[in-house]
């Protein structure tokens, strides 16, 4: 669910964002790790090719929200790595929503090495000035 990063507003309804990063497992005798493997999911993600059909589970969020007034209820978002990609999305749909003030939204994330792994970097930086 943390990895969907369309915008609720999106133009084309047939086209999914999703960001993952690629979790490798190094073999590790002392944890009884005997080879070297993806993850499960973000291996199968990583081969997909382009156009090739996957099947997925939809899932209607049940609390997770966000205010309609960004005027009176300031949001502090925390995405840690991936997790970054809700908030993407919501800062994507205030961009295109009239009489949005920016003042009231702080997002905090986090990454290992800004030069590999800072997911949108250009994109934040205009939406959050």
């Amino acid at each position: 669910s943390y990895t969907l990063c369309t915008a609720p507003n999106s133009k084309n309804k047939k086209e999914l964002e999703i960001v993952f990063n690629l979790v490798n497992f190094e073999m590790n005798e002392s944890n009884h790790r005997t080879y070297k493997r993806e993850g499960l999911g973000t291996g199968f993600l990583s081969k997909l090719k382009k156009d090739e059909k996957f099947y997925f589970m939809k899932r209607k969020f049940q609390t997770f929200t966000f205010p309609s007034d960004t005027d009176q209820n300031p949001i502090i978002m925390i995405g840690p790595g991936t997790g970054i990609a809700p908030f993407v999305s919501y800062l994507r749909y205030l961009k295109h929503s009239e009489n949005i003030s920016k003042n009231n939204l702080w997002l905090f994330f986090g990454c290992r090495d800004p030069e590999k792994d800072f997911l949108f970097k250009d994109e934040l930086s205009h939406v959050l000035k």
